[in-house]
């Protein structure tokens, strides 16, 4: 709109110049036919006059223009740098536009890390969690470990002791089957006057005891929890499968 105006504007000043330059030029015939009809001094005295003026307007109206036309380049100037700031801004809001999406991105990142973080500080957790459970569980398998072993080797013990109980046992019986046997053969024999022993001089035998009951107070009740079903072993056979 600037430069329609402008245009406008100078095209309009041409136009007047133009006008007067073909107003003077008339004029100018119009004296000389003057002088040829009128030769009177007074006449001369006002075409000069009017020629003065005419000049002087000239001169102004040519400034005018030429004032004129560096005001038009001036302008023109000046659009042209209306223009380029214009295009300046233009890109500057664009970057302006560009460090706002950038902007928009560096916040979604942040919040993006800002997650990780959490998630990262909850595995941390987990992670702990895991560690704590698993250094008790092994506390426990070892704590287990050990009664397991000590309840075996009670059981072994055990073993060992019923086994010695029931070979003692075992002899006890074989002798208890022989005592009639030797009964009736002493029966069937004639009876001879023997002398009747002192009844402080016979020594009742004794077995031998002191082994088993040694063996029975050296032992210590197991402290974890037996079997439910222990294994019938024969009275001769070895318990070693304790020590598996």
């Amino acid at each position: 709109m600037a430069k329609k105006r402008l245009s406008d504007l100078i095209e309009e000043e041409s136009n007047k110049t133009t006008e007067s330059e073909s107003t003077i030029d008339v004029t100018a015939s119009e004296v000389k036919e003057v002088n040829q009809e009128k030769t009177t001094p007074s006449s001369n005295v006002d075409l000069e006059a009017t020629v003065k003026e005419l000049q002087k307007t000239l001169e102004k109206s040519q400034k005018n223009e030429e004032t004129l036309r560096q005001q038009a380049k001036e302008f023109q100037s000046t659009i042209a740098k209306q223009d380029k700031l214009s295009q300046q801004l233009q890109q500057e809001v664009e970057e302006a536009k560009k460090i706002g999406d950038l902007q928009d991105t560096l916040e979604g990142l942040k919040q993006e890390l800002e997650t990780a973080r959490q998630g990262e500080k909850t595995l941390q957790q987990e992670v702990e969690q895991l560690r704590s459970a698993l250094s008790d569980k092994e506390a426990l398998t070892e704590r287990l470990t050990t009664e397991l072993y000590a309840a075996k080797k009670d059981a072994l013990q055990l073993a060992e002791a019923n086994t010695k109980l029931t070979a003692e046992v075992n002899t006890a019986q074989k002798f208890a089957a022989k005592q009639p046997l030797a009964k009736q053969q002493t029966a069937k024999q004639p009876l001879a006057k023997q002398p009747v022993p002192n009844q402080s001089a016979i020594v009742q035998p004794k077995k031998n005891y002191s082994s088993t009951l040694s063996y029975r107070k050296s032992y210590s009740r197991p402290t974890g929890p037996l079997p439910d079903k222990q294994p019938q072993e024969s009275d001769t056979s070895a318990p070693m499968w304790l020590l598996d």
